[in-house]
């Protein structure tokens, strides 16, 4: 009986043994040995372990073995008999004692029998504590393996001077492998193959004690699928100093590793949102006046050009200043709206336009912005390409790819822009040669200010212009980039089946023989009052202006009727649509132009526009203008 087998067969077996010396009927052993519990359990020789419920004799029984303080056999009624029995009460160091009860033997029980039972005790007393030890054992490492499930934490451990290698079930399950003999080879194939050498130099930094153990890399589930092992490990040391073992657990984070990218995601918009609301009340804020003054600049210039076009050849330097003049104002309005588009402060109109009129309007435009070592074609599509969007954005949205792709080639190469019908959608494609963009530059490309280019050759808001377009009209945006071979650009808008309206031409402007309508024009800034009234007297209007809204509802009182005013929406005193609505109740068709540079100032004034008033963004030139008076004047 000195052996070591597992206590839950010891323990029948030395009953049954107990039985045969003792010559008795029955040993059982039971516990607790206390006459407070209900319920006791019983072990018999057949392994099995069931309640019994306590009775007076047992009771009774419990209360003289709890006397003992070490094995201590006596003699009893047997429970359930008349027979006499003998009973061992055996105290544990756990603080517990259990009772091994012999029924049926022979009685009285001799001095030497009984010590033999009492040492028999002893032996069962450490199977026993063995036992107990070894539940207790059982119920820790089902805990420990239930947190681990729950917690999808897996252990290992790396012998390094055998090269074992263990891992527990829950670091197999999370990876989806059954548990196996693990191998070097097995590890291996098992992470990420782009983060191995990053792992190896986080557990060369931890030996050198650089860095605490641990480290988040990706892993291959036996499925293919990856996901995101937060490893943190503990090193063990020889007397030399020498690293001996390693261990330290898997973590499965996938979820929280998504989560924080979500988050961060969500962070980045929040600062690109508050990024842009602070551009646009920058840009907001100096685009009402910065847009009068190159109103004031544009009209200036094509006055000057025209008169002087009657008297001076093609090519004269004067005409080329004015020229470079007016070059000047469309880039600084284009920078200007280009803020306002991002901080979306636009003034915009829904037009239905015909992506192949667009893109044969704008062609001259954009290949004038390019090198003469860049090759250009444009592919228009056989049938219209109709979507609802503003021309301006859509000019602005080609003008900024284009020149994103002219720098992208600087040695030249070939750039093709294409409008078609694809899967029900206006699509628009912007096709280059150049020198690509690695994966994190396209990462980054869209975001406000960002630019490869060298300080003072770009804004970084070419293409971060692009993508709140796209977005503004409902559109996707595509991009696919190879370093060395090129860039394409594919936008697509939602199909639109109402007809396309027929454009005005400047040229049909010019030779129109225009009315002499009256025209009050009101607007508060001087240069830009006189520069539109020059425009418009120039081609026959009869233009009285004003500075106010006050000015204006008294100068209509002595002149009335005019065909048409024309004002700024922002006025001192009353808004521009509040002088419309008061004139008229005076004039009750009136037709109204308002202007403005500024979204902001088109919310400030609730309402719509309505059928009788147009709008006009500045800044505008001569043709914008007058296209804009006779639209509204002709009831269009």
């Amino acid at each position: 009986m000195r052996g070591e087998p597992a206590p839950e067969i010891a323990l029948p077996l030395a009953l049954q043994v107990v039985t045969e010396i003792f010559a008795c009927d029955r040993a059982t052993l039971r516990h607790p040995c206390d006459p407070s519990a209900d319920r006791w359990w019983l072990i018999d020789g057949s392994q099995n372990r069931k309640p019994h419920a306590m009775t007076e004799t047992t009771s009774a029984l419990f209360d003289r073995a709890l006397q003992a303080a070490k094995p201590l056999a006596c003699e009893v009624p047997a429970p359930n008999s008349d027979a006499a029995g003998v009973a061992l009460a055996i105290p544990l160091a756990s603080g517990h004692s259990w009772l091994l009860l012999l029924e049926g033997g022979a009685a009285p029980m001799s001095d030497a029998s009984k010590r033999l039972l009492e040492a028999v005790g002893d032996q069962l007393g450490e199977w026993i504590e063995l036992g107990l030890h070894l539940d207790g054992l059982k119920l820790v490492e089902r805990q420990l393996r239930e947190a681990q499930q729950v917690a999808e934490l897996g252990n290992w451990s790396h012998d390094l001077v055998t090269g074992e290698i263990l891992w527990s079930d829950e670091a197999f399950r999370i990876l989806g492998y059954t548990p196996r003999v693990v191998t070097p080879e097995f590890v291996f194939s098992v992470v990420y193959p782009d983060d191995l050498p990053t792992l190896g130099e986080a557990m060369a930094r931890s030996v050198s004690g650089e860095a605490p153990g641990e480290h988040d890399f990706r892993a291959l589930t036996s499925t293919g699928e990856i996901k995101w092992i937060r490893n943190r490990w503990v090193s063990e040391y020889a007397a030399t100093g020498e690293e001996i073992r390693r261990y330290g657990t898997h973590q499965d984070i996938t979820q929280r590793k998504l989560a924080d990218d979500e988050r961060e995601q969500l962070q980045q918009q929040l600062l690109r949102s508050q990024k842009m609301d602070v551009v646009g009340q920058l840009a907001g804020g100096i685009a009402h006046d910065f847009n009068n003054i190159l109103c004031c600049v544009q009209g200036a210039s094509d006055l000057v050009t025209r008169r002087l076009q009657a008297r001076l050849p093609m090519g004269d330097p004067a005409l080329q200043d004015l020229s470079l003049i007016k070059r000047s104002v469309q880039r600084a309005a284009a920078l200007t709206s280009q803020l306002l588009t991002l901080a979306n402060r636009e003034v915009v109109t829904a037009e239905v336009l015909d992506l192949n009129w667009v893109l044969s309007e704008f062609e001259d435009i954009f290949r004038r912005s390019l090198t003469e070592n860049i090759t250009v074609t444009v592919n228009t599509a056989p049938e219209a390409v109709v979507c609802v969007a503003d021309r301006g954005q859509l000019e602005q949205l080609l003008l900024n790819l284009v020149v994103n792709a002219r720098d992208a080639m600087a040695s030249g190469g070939q750039l093709t822009v294409t409008a078609a019908k694809e899967n029900n959608c206006a699509a628009l494609t912007v096709r280059d040669t150049g020198c690509g963009m690695s994966s994190e530059t396209l990462d980054r490309a869209f975001d406000p200010f960002f630019t490869t280019k060298p300080t003072r050759s770009g804004t970084g808001l070419g293409l971060a212009t692009v993508r709140t377009i796209v977005d503004k009209w409902d559109g996707t945006l595509h991009v696919e980039s190879t370093e060395g071979v090129g860039t394409v650009y594919r936008i697509c808008f939602p199909i639109s089946e109402r007809p396309v309206p027929e454009p005005v031409t400047s040229s049909a402007l010019d030779t129109t023989a225009l009315a002499n309508e009256r025209v009050l024009l009101c607007e508060d800034d001087q240069g830009l009052r006189l520069v539109t009234e020059r425009l418009l007297s120039e081609v026959g209007y009869q233009v009285t202006t004003v500075a106010s809204a006050e000015e204006a509802l008294a100068v209509f009182e002595c002149n009335a009727p005019f065909q048409l005013l024309i004002s700024d929406i922002v006025l001192p005193g009353k808004h521009g649509r509040e002088l419309a609505s008061s004139l008229r109740e005076r004039q009750p068709h009136l037709k109204a132009l308002l202007f403005s540079g500024y979204s902001a100032d088109l919310l400030s004034d609730r309402g719509e526009l309505g059928d009788e008033t147009g709008f006009l963004a500045k800044p505008y030139t001569r043709e914008r203008l007058l296209a804009a008076v006779r639209t509204v004047l002709e009831g269009g």
